[in-house]
C-alpha cells in the first residue's frame, strides 16, 4: 500500500561513475627504402598505431601527434570509439634515417592521443611500445608508456687503398735510380655505407668526411 510516505515507491537512483580513458600503442620497424639491402641513412622507419578506448564513456574526436622532428603523420582522425573498441588502421607514421641515428645505433621517440569524452574532458595518452618490457608509467594512469626504439646493426667492414705516384726527380725521362715513388695510404671504415678516412699517420677528424685522400698530408 502507498501512504505517499518516503519509504514507499521511492525511485532507486544509482550513480555510474565515468571513466574515460584512452590507449596508444606504437611500434615502429626500418625499412629498406632506398633499396641497397642495408638499413643506412636515407631508409624509413614505419609506424603503426593502435587506439583503445579503455574507460566505460564514448570518446570522440580522436587524434593522433608526434612532435618528434622529422616524424610525419598520417591520419585524419577517428571519429568516435565505443568502450572496448580499438582502431589500428586510421595512423600511420614514418621518419627518415638520419646519419646521426646510424652512428647512436637507434632512434627513439614517443607519439600521443587525445580525444574529448561525453562531459568535454580531453583525455590523452603517451605511446606505448609493446615490444619494451621497460613498463613505465609517465602519466600514472596505471597504464605503461615506454617509448618506442629501432635499434640499427653497426654492419661495419674495413678496407685500405693505396695510391702510388711516380716522379722523374732527376729529369733525365727514364725511370732509374734516384727518381722518386711516393704513396699516399688511406685506411677506409665502412659503416653503414658512411665513409670515414683515418691515416696511421694523423688523428682522424670530421673533415675526412668522403672526398680522396688529401695529397701530400698523408704521403710518405
Amino acid at each position: 500500500m502507498d501512504d505517499d510516505s518516503n519509504l514507499e515507491d521511492d525511485t532507486t537512483t544509482t550513480v555510474l561513475d565515468p571513466n574515460s580513458e584512452i590507449q596508444l600503442s606504437k611500434q615502429g620497424v626500418a625499412s629498406d627504402f632506398n633499396g641497397n639491402g642495408v638499413i643506412d641513412a636515407g631508409d624509413r622507419i614505419l609506424y603503426s598505431f593502435r587506439i583503445t578506448n579503455t574507460g566505460n564513456t564514448t570518446l570522440t574526436g580522436i587524434t593522433v601527434s608526434d612532435l618528434t622532428a622529422g616524424v610525419v603523420v598520417n591520419g585524419s582522425g577517428i571519429a568516435v570509439l565505443v568502450p572496448g573498441e580499438s582502431d589500428n588502421a586510421s595512423y600511420s607514421a614514418f621518419y627518415t634515417i638520419q646519419q646521426s641515428d646510424i652512428d647512436n645505433l637507434s632512434f627513439i621517440n614517443q607519439a600521443s592521443v587525445e580525444a574529448t569524452d561525453p562531459n568535454g574532458i580531453i583525455v590523452v595518452d603517451d605511446s606505448d611500445d609493446p615490444l619494451n618490457t621497460d613498463n613505465i608509467d609517465n602519466n600514472g594512469d596505471g597504464e605503461p608508456d615506454d617509448p618506442t626504439v629501432v635499434s640499427f646493426d653497426p654492419s661495419s667492414s674495413v678496407t685500405l687503398l693505396k695510391i702510388d705516384t711516380y716522379e722523374d726527380s732527376n729529369g733525365n725521362s727514364v725511370a732509374d735510380a734516384g727518381d722518386i715513388i711516393s704513396y699516399q695510404i688511406c685506411h677506409y671504415k665502412y659503416r653503414n655505407h658512411y665513409i670515414i678516412k683515418s691515416s696511421s699517420f694523423r688523428p682522424w677528424n670530421d673533415s675526412d668526411r668522403y672526398g680522396d685522400c688529401p695529397v701530400g698530408a698523408w704521403s710518405f
